[in-house]
């Protein structure tokens, strides 16, 4: 993708600031009628009884000290994010589709009916005036998210991408296993599902010992209704809790849990069904880099400022406003800085 010039977006920042002083008069005047020029040029925003005048300069000088650089910055935050990722338009409107429907599902009447007007009241007083303004911001914070974890990719360096791959890929694995579920948080409930998951074990290596297939034998449970059966075929070491991905690893093929494997969700009985071998570094570089982005960011608060202020360079962002551009390097610094000391 070419570079973007200086002067193509400086032309964009002078003109947003224009569109600001205008939307300025006219909420101050209240009215689009022919506004008055003193001899210089400025506009007169406001006239007085005393013959005092108040200027679009005076207004733009206010209005810029307090408010002008987090409004432009999100202007030009979205101008640059919507340029960098038009590629990927799908995945971010499906992204807002899934934000939407999971928003839309806590907002329900008692009948578990999707509630509108609920959710417009919440909407407002958090200070969206409509369901499409919210989704505005939540696309925007989205592609800052997706610049920060790219940025974090570039930090990368080929010996932690191959350490991560020596550590942390696995081949794909396949498993049945039976969960024996504890029927509340008590020792005395936990200390009995245990106790019924070593009770199984026990019965599957006495079929196991007469004869009986070691996945018949885990097969007999598949309609136990005290217990969840499951086949699980080509997941993932991270798509389970460490415990279970753990556990099926270290064991082989036809081989299964001798004790019973405690996860958050009960007591597991495993037996592993298949090992795939593990992927190339080559065709693992594209997750790894975004695992280990992911990390960085969480790391690193630092992260997500140094970003978009790289990406805001990137695209030849310059403040020609000497007030404006001191405040954004102040502003860059004190978020650097503040970040850094949480």
């Amino acid at each position: 993708m070419k570079k973007k010039s200086s002067s193509i977006l400086g032309i964009f920042v002078f003109a947003l600031i224009v569109t600001v002083i205008v939307l300025t008069v006219l909420l101050i005047s209240g009215s689009t009628n022919k506004v008055v020029k003193l001899k210089d040029g400025k506009e007169v925003i406001v006239k007085f009884g005393n013959g005092e005048k108040m200027t679009a300069d005076d207004i733009w000088t206010k209005f810029k000290e307090s408010y002008i650089l987090s409004v432009l910055l999100n202007e030009v935050d979205e101008k640059i994010l919507n340029e960098e990722y038009k590629k990927d338009e799908k995945e971010i409107q499906s992204y807002l589709d899934q934000s939407l429907t999971q928003l839309k599902a806590n907002y329900t009447d008692e009948n578990g009916n999707y509630d509108e007007d609920s959710l417009m009241s919440a909407l407002t007083n958090a200070g969206y005036s409509t369901i499409d303004d919210y989704l505005d911001s939540v696309r925007l914070s989205h592609l800052k998210s997706k610049a920060t974890t790219d940025y974090a990719k570039t930090q990368l360096s080929d010996k932690e991408i191959k350490d991560y791959y020596n550590k942390n890929i696995y081949g794909k694995m396949s498993a049945t296993h039976i969960l024996v579920k504890p029927a509340s948080s008590s020792s005395t409930d936990t200390d009995a599902a245990k106790a019924k998951a070593s009770e199984i074990i026990k019965a599957i290596q006495k079929d196991v010992k007469s004869g009986t297939k070691v996945a018949d034998a885990f097969a007999k449970y598949k309609d136990d209704s005290s217990v969840t059966y499951e086949v699980l075929t080509d997941f993932e070491y991270e798509d389970m809790v460490a415990e279970f991905s753990k556990a099926t690893y270290d064991l082989k093929v036809n081989k299964y849990t001798t004790s019973p494997v405690k996860t958050s969700y009960g007591y597991h009985v495993i037996l592993k069904t298949k090992q795939s071998d593990k992927p190339s570094l080559e065709d693992s570089k594209t997750k790894i880099s975004e695992k280990i982005a992911e990390d960085k960011v969480k790391e690193d608060s630092t992260m997500s400022v140094v970003a978009l202020d790289k990406l805001r360079e990137k695209y030849g962002v310059k403040f020609e406003d000497a007030k404006l551009a001191t405040d954004y390097d102040r502003y860059i610094n004190y978020q650097v800085n503040s970040a850094k000391n949480n």
